[in-house]
C-alpha cells in the first residue's frame, strides 16, 4: 500500500508544481500586459505632446519625441513578449521608423526658414498660401 500512497503523493506533488508554474507565468503575463497598457497611454499622452510642440513651435520637441521613440520601443517589446516572440521583426521596423524620424527631426530644429513643420487645418489663412497652396474652385478644397 505503501507503494501506490508514494505514487498518488508525487503525482499530487507534480500537479500542484504544474498548477504553481502556471500561476507564475499567468501572472508574469498579465504584469506585461498591464505595463503594455500604461506604455500606451503614455504614448498616447506624448503624441499629443508632439502635436502642441509643433503647433506652438516649442524647442521641447527632441526631448519629446526621444521618450516617445523610447515608450514605442517598450510597446513593441511587450508585444512581442506576450506573443511568444512572433512579432520579432517590429524592432527592425522600429529602428528604421526612428532613424526616419529622427533624421527628419534634425533637418526640422536646423532649418535656415523656420517654416512650421504643419499647418494645422484651424490655422488655415490666406496668407499661408505659399506654404500649403492656393484655394481651388470648390469651396473647402485646397489645391
Amino acid at each position: 500500500m505503501s507503494v501506490v500512497s508514494d505514487l498518488l503523493q508525487k503525482w499530487r506533488e507534480r500537479r500542484l508544481a504544474r498548477a504553481a508554474k502556471f500561476m507564475d507565468d499567468l501572472k508574469a503575463r498579465y504584469h506585461t500586459f498591464r505595463i503594455l497598457l500604461a506604455n500606451n497611454e503614455y504614448s498616447l499622452d506624448l503624441m499629443r505632446s508632439v502635436e502642441q510642440s509643433l503647433k506652438s513651435g516649442s524647442s521641447d520637441l527632441p526631448e519629446v519625441t526621444e521618450e516617445l521613440l523610447s515608450v514605442t520601443y517598450e510597446l513593441v517589446d511587450g508585444l512581442n513578449q506576450l506573443s511568444g516572440d512572433r512579432h520579432g521583426r517590429l524592432y527592425e521596423t522600429h529602428h528604421n521608423l526612428s532613424d526616419a524620424i529622427m533624421e527628419e527631426l534634425d533637418s526640422l530644429m536646423t532649418a535656415e526658414s523656420r517654416t512650421p513643420a504643419c499647418v494645422f487645418l484651424d490655422d488655415l489663412a490666406s496668407d499661408l498660401r505659399g506654404e500649403v497652396g492656393r484655394q481651388s474652385r470648390q469651396p473647402g478644397l485646397v489645391a
